[in-house]
């Protein structure tokens, strides 16, 4: 009797994570919503409610690297990480699957992840003064994706013009 009431008791145990699983990031809001949500502005701030957090900005800062204290901001939708001096991009930005704005603007990237395929909520990628010289394939896999910023990069004008016939469904603005 013991060990039935232990395998029910782990199977409601399983049931509930796996349910619960899905609901570990919340809603996303509306574009108005977004724009009402509270602004952050450092990291100290923002963890002291990591789960009301939607508008992440940490500008002029001079980071190196991306924070990895951004990555427990679940609910975060709009993330700017312009004007620093960042080299790379870590895989684990798909962890943030609400991401609807993202800008990484004058920093120094010259390649981005494969996994930012996954974040499947991004509608607009500011990259705009980097190093990338192309634009990876994956991108036109960001089901959502509508908009990417890459004007002053190290691509070639008939570069842009390719990726723009490539990609029709995204604005490419150079």
């Amino acid at each position: 009797m013991q060990i039935k009431n232990f395998s029910l008791h782990f199977i409601c145990l399983i049931l509930i994570l796996h349910l619960t699983e899905g609901y570990s990031q919340g809603k996303l809001l509306t574009n108005k919503q977004l724009s009402e949500a509270p602004w952050y502005y450092d990291l100290s701030s923002a963890n002291k409610n990591p789960e009301e957090v939607y508008n992440l900005s940490i500008t002029w800062e001079k980071l190196e690297e991306f924070p990895e204290g951004i990555f427990k901001f679940i609910n975060l939708q709009h993330l700017d990480l312009m004007d620093n001096n960042i080299r790379t991009i870590p895989a684990e930005i798909m962890k943030l699957k609400n991401l609807q704005i993202l800008f990484l603007s004058n920093n120094k990237l010259s390649s981005l992840p494969e996994e930012m395929k996954n974040l499947e909520n991004l509608e607009v990628l500011h990259l705009e003064r980097n190093r990338l010289k192309e634009v990876p394939d994956w991108i036109r896999n960001i089901p959502k994706l509508k908009k990417v910023g890459l004007r002053d990069n190290k691509i070639s004008a008939e570069g842009i013009e390719k990726i723009k016939k490539k990609y029709p469904q995204i604005e490419i603005n150079n």
